[in-house]
């Protein structure tokens, strides 16, 4: 059934294909709005309920803005409410209506449950439930190409609805945490330069910048390697995996390692828009603890600004890696950087 229903989407896909345009040359608000015409298949709420300190500009998302719209409620009820066995996952026959670009080897669609216009859902053809260093590639690309999205990866225990089908979302926003200048650098040699945000901001954040996309993916991959394989016993005293998300605008790109210790609430809710400085109520009865201080102290508690341990193993994992990638790059190196088994060129 799973593979029928695959070739049916497939080949909707390929019958449509002259009518999808390259992302990288697309109107992206244009195109939302075009299939949420047409297709009457996006659900968004129209009279989305904004809520900012009186020092913010209309207009302008500070950290700690607040949104609520009853469709995401909706979604989110829905997706709770699924048999523990049975996760949510991508519904193949309607993301092929509402798919309007390709990326390099990502789709990109209108999100059938948008919180904004112009909220996007990117996600690479094939099935898999982790990135390939491809598919960061593709996005890292994409987001210095469309410079006025914010793109975003969320996984399991760090906010994904859906986790059996790696992806992004984008969204029409600049985040509070992009506004944030680094404080302290951790590498910055060989086109990378990894560094952390200010220890004013609630989350222990690694901002990357990198001279090309596909070096900036390539310190991601590994990254997220080294997060899964959570080979951090020497520091921490445990051998776990670390969660994490992160958020791409243009050329930078954030790493929000995640807490072992954080709450449901924050595993379940507190994504990458989140950490980023921007909450959407999970309900209408929720908003007592969305209120500034209850967010920050949620914020804190989900990243692992209070885990010194932690920490240190990420900073000297982002620097071995930087400096692995760098040694690949040096006049008569003989190493090969490691493949991902998947990346398609």
């Amino acid at each position: 059934m799973a593979d029928e229903q695959a070739a049916h989407t497939a080949a909707a896909a390929a019958e449509s294909s002259e009518a999808v345009a390259a992302a990288e040359s697309s109107d992206l608000m244009a195109q939302w709005w075009e299939k949420q015409r047409v297709t009457n298949l996006v659900r968004h709420d129209p009279r989305l309920l904004v809520l900012h300190g009186v020092e913010e500009g209309c207009g302008e998302y500070g950290w700690g803005t607040v949104f609520y719209s009853k469709a995401r409620e909706d979604y989110k009820t829905r997706v709770g409410s699924l048999p523990e066995k049975r996760a949510a996952t991508f519904d193949l026959d309607l993301m092929s209506q509402l798919l309007f670009a390709r990326a390099g080897g990502l789709n990109v669609a209108a999100n059938p449950n948008s919180i904004v216009p112009g909220h996007l859902v990117v996600w690479p053809e094939e099935k898999r439930a982790e990135l390939t260093r491809a598919d960061l590639a593709d996005v890292s690309r994409l987001a210095r190409t469309e410079t006025e999205w914010t793109f975003i990866h969320n996984m399991e225990r760090a906010a994904a609805s859906i986790v059996d089908w790696a992806h992004f979302q984008a969204y029409p926003w600049e985040f509070p945490l992009s506004r944030v200048e680094a404080c302290e650098t951790i590498h910055d040699a060989a086109g990378l330069r990894v560094s952390r945000l200010a220890e004013t901001y609630p989350a222990y954040v690694m901002l990357v910048e990198a001279g090309s996309a596909e070096r900036l993916a390539a310190w991601l991959f590994e990254m997220l390697r080294a997060f899964a394989a959570g080979d951090n016993e020497e520091e921490t005293g445990r051998l776990k995996s670390v969660p994490c998300n992160i958020v791409w605008r243009g050329a930078r790109a954030w790493l929000i390692p995640r807490s072992l210790a954080q709450t449901t609430l924050a595993a379940t809710y507190v994504g990458a828009l989140e950490m980023g400085g921007l909450f959407c109520l999970p309900n209408a009865d929720s908003l007592r603890q969305y209120l500034p201080d209850a967010l920050r102290a949620e914020v804190r508690g989900a990243s692992i600004v209070d885990e010194p341990e932690t920490r240190a193993w990420c900073e000297r994992v982002a620097r071995e890696t930087a400096g692995a990638l760098a040694s690949t790059d040096a006049p008569g190196s003989t190493a090969t950087r490691p493949t991902d088994g998947g990346a398609r060129t």
